[in-house]
């Protein structure tokens, strides 16, 4: 019952807490795992071990000193190699028509427009970095893609109306005007924005999905997050008596422990997707004490707004596993030795004077740790030990390789290249070869390239609108034929997404350069200079952009237009009539 009375926002606190709590019971074990794993890559590998300074004993004086415990942290080492490594595929989207229509070609390039500019506009290549990140670490991070309404550009009529200086009022969900305690019409300090699509990284200790197999099957989850006690009262105005600071601890990242809060609410957000027993959705905005909003599922496609990113996959388990867990034992082994190493050097690395008790002065000598003393009648003499032998140090190579090897990373990919190996053509094979062994891990990170392409260009379809000035913004006013399309196509089917082939040639801009020059200079007749000037990236620029090129643009929005029904305007004697002929005609 979503009626919103009391008794039936009750009922539905109650049902929701119960199925949070069996959930977060649930997850408890992995919720551990993941904070192991966390620690790991922090470098905190002893449980008794100070976690701001790992120095402490040294400078409180500790005995314990003689007894150190070493931390030689590869899990970092290893999560960042691999983050490098898959950062090397960009997210290079191709968009294509899914019919030889000229609307669902226009479509299409509007589509590649809009999202690109929204993706440099967050910086995509770092929140995928992040997000990859986070997916090797806890072994699964979620992307969350909504629409943000205060964000974004300001809104065109905001900005005439503060230059006509008409003041804005403040305006309730509603629509109703809001007043202050005194009954005056609250007036906005910040100028209302158009809003925009928003990605947020989310780690999993934040988000609770119901227990299924598959991630597929999942219908429901719960996200958490913690949020000003003030915040949430200005946001829900009506109900502010019943908010309420959280019992609920904190897990503080700093610290590695759970703490009280004591101006923070903890907001619960649960989504249903539309569903057969639910064929609209939810969206439910809930604390531990009251309900603070609920509606039907906000978004015209139907799935949870959360892409989900995992590491390693296991059979009949919804949350990843991080590669951490199959080096955790290799890494503590490796500090007890690493450890060890260090305990036999501070006690028998310096030499030793061997001489029979009282054969000299232990002041003479100046620190009376170096002796040792026994009796016979053997002359005093300097002796130098090995405190750890060869073997030891083998080991630990053999141990650090198997490190690398359980992490799917090798010698190439952190400089180390394997020893009497210098021809480029080698060194070429063996990344090959790595980069096969990744194939797996590319494979899911195009997937969700591709579904958060799909999801930003679903969202802004449902709420990109023509008045908001945005359009024109973006596109500029050379692809305003693309404008038209836009507005009658549906960008959820109208195209299809699918990853960009890399090219042969090579990742360095340099190299990459110099192989088109020596291309064209070796096939004149194969390549074309307008070909080259696009591969080059100079495309882009007006100076490189010839009269052919315009008049391509122009006979294909008169297509469009004819297409349409639409009046035409007539030809000009100034118009390249043979480019168009050839257009009008490949249309026809």
């Amino acid at each position: 019952d979503f009626s919103r009375t009391e008794e039936a926002d009750k009922d539905l606190l109650d049902w929701l807490k119960i199925n949070f709590e069996n959930k977060r019971m649930t997850a408890q074990p992995r919720i551990r795992n993941w904070r192991d794993n966390l620690a790991l890559y922090k470098g905190i590998h002893y449980r008794t071990m100070e976690i701001r300074n790992q120095d402490f004993r040294r400078d409180m004086g500790d005995r314990t000193i003689r007894n150190p415990k070493i931390v030689v942290n590869h899990v970092y080492n290893m999560v960042e190699t691999k983050v490098a490594k898959m950062s090397r595929f960009r997210p290079s989207v191709a968009v294509l028509p899914i019919s030889d229509e000229w609307a669902d070609k226009c479509n299409t390039k509007t589509v590649k427009l809009l999202v690109d500019n929204r993706w440099y506009e967050v910086d995509m290549d770092t929140v995928l970095r992040e997000a990859q990140r986070i997916c090797y670490i806890y072994g699964t991070c979620f992307v969350k893609v909504t629409w943000n309404p205060d964000i974004g550009p300001l809104h065109p009529y905001a900005k005439e109306l503060q230059a006509k200086g008409i003041p804005l009022t403040a305006m309730s969900q509603k629509g109703d005007v809001i007043q202050d305690r005194d009954g005056k019409t609250v007036v906005l300090e910040r100028p209302p924005r158009v809003g925009d699509v928003e990605f947020k990284i989310i780690t999993p200790d934040f988000v609770y999905p119901e227990e299924k197999y598959r991630w597929d099957d999942v219908t429901e989850l719960t996200e958490i997050y913690f949020a000003p006690e003030e915040e949430v009262k200005m946001d829900y105005p009506e109900i502010q008596d019943k908010i309420k600071v959280s019992k609920d601890l904190k897990f503080d990242i700093d610290a590695m422990e759970e703490r009280s809060v004591f101006t923070e609410v903890q907001v619960r957000e649960t989504w249903v997707k539309p569903n057969k027993y639910l064929p609209k959705g939810l969206h439910i905005k809930w604390t531990e004490d009251v309900i603070l909003d609920v509606q039907e599922f906000p978004y015209e496609y139907d799935d949870l707004p959360y892409e989900r990113w995992t590491d390693i996959d296991v059979p009949n388990e919804c949350m990843g596993r991080s590669f951490i867990q199959n080096i955790r034992q290799l890494q503590r082994h490796f500090n007890n030795l690493a450890s060890g190493i260090a305990r036999n050097h501070g006690l028998a690395s310096a030499p030793k004077w061997v001489m029979p008790a009282g054969a000299c002065r232990f002041a003479d000598l100046g620190n009376e740790s170096t002796v040792v003393e026994f009796k016979g009648p053997i002359p005093p003499q300097l002796v130098s030990m090995n405190p750890t032998g060869v073997e030891v140090f083998n080991y630990m190579k053999e141990l650090r390789q198997m490190i690398m090897e359980a992490s799917e990373v090798q010698g190439i990919s952190m400089g180390q290249p394997p020893a009497g190996i210098k021809a480029g053509v080698v060194l070429q094979f063996l990344d090959e070869q790595e980069q096969e062994r990744q194939n797996n891990g590319v494979a899911k990170r195009n997937a969700v390239i591709r579904n958060l392409f799909k999801r930003t260009a679903a969202l802004m379809r449902q709420y990109y609108r023509d008045d908001d000035g945005r359009m024109i913004r973006i596109l500029g006013k050379d692809n305003g034929y693309l404008m038209r399309p836009f507005k009658q196509a549906d960008l959820t089917e109208a195209y299809d997404v699918r990853m960009q082939n890399a090219s042969s040639l090579p990742d360095s801009k340099a190299s990459k350069i110099q192989t088109i020059i020596d291309l064209k200079m070796s096939f004149p007749s194969m390549i074309r200079d307008e070909q080259v000037v696009e591969m080059l990236d100079l495309g882009t620029s007006e100076t490189f952009v010839d009269k052919a090129t315009i008049a391509i643009k122009s006979a294909e929005s008169e297509n469009e237009s004819m297409l349409n029904g639409e009046q035409v305007v007539e030809p000009k004697p100034w118009e390249d009539l043979i480019i168009h002929y050839d257009v009008h005609i490949k249309a026809l």
